[in-house]
């Protein structure tokens, strides 16, 4: 990427409850770019170009161009989504142990969670059996589904909502998209959210549980 020093990007997250800032990052030459930090891949879309002094200059600024701010979510309401429903479809679920998606499915199983792996590339993950789509899999599965947690990059977002909602209008479930950390789709948000839907976006599964439960 060739860094332009006119205009920079500002990104704002929180990794594992810790404050992680991102300054000057170069505007995307693409629609979508992906970064690396630490374990996590970040989306970062492009946004229309503007002078390097502005790019931090209010905070409402920063919340505009922050697509890694943190989706507002109260606590009781994170903590009945993780209690009440226990069939998580983890789209984008991979068979590397080292791949945050695979971490996270691994800790969800060992916390009584039934996964439902969804990845075209394999046959079976974590002794589960893997289906290429959320509608590839079965019926009788299909109409268990509570959660679909989504480790894709945000421009797949929308595909895959649209399948979610599918389901939704055939089954009534499942409940919740659940777009992983760094992760964020307004878009998809809201088509979700029309069909009924709770949208979680940029937040880890894994973390959330931990926090609410750690004696678990």
């Amino acid at each position: 990427m060739i860094m332009n020093p006119s205009y920079a990007y500002a990104l704002k997250g929180v990794l594992d409850g810790k404050h992680l800032a991102k300054n000057l990052l170069p505007r995307p030459d693409s629609y979508e770019n992906t970064i690396i930090i630490g374990d996590f891949r970040v989306s970062v879309f492009p946004l229309t170009p503007r002078p390097l002094k502005n790019a931090l200059s209010t905070r409402s600024r920063l919340q505009q161009i922050g697509s890694f701010e943190v989706e507002s979510l109260s606590k009781d309401t994170t903590k009945e989504i993780l209690t009440k429903y226990k069939t998580v479809a983890i789209v984008g679920l991979s068979r590397d142990p080292s791949k945050e998606s695979h971490r996270v499915a691994e800790y969800l199983k060992s916390q009584g969670f039934r996964i439902v792996p969804v990845n075209p590339t394999s046959d079976e993950i974590l002794g589960e059996k893997s289906y290429k789509s959320l509608v590839d899999i079965p019926l009788e599965i299909q109409r268990t589904l509570d959660i679909v947690d989504i480790f894709r990059p945000a421009a797949d977002v929308p595909r895959i909502v649209e399948e979610v909602v599918k389901l939704k209008e055939r089954f009534d479930r499942p409940y919740v998209v659940w777009m992983q950390l760094g992760i964020i789709n307004e878009q998809a948000a809201t088509t979700a959210r029309a069909a009924g839907l709770t949208v979680v976006m940029n937040r880890c599964m894994m973390v959330e549980h931990k926090k609410l439960f750690p004696d678990h």
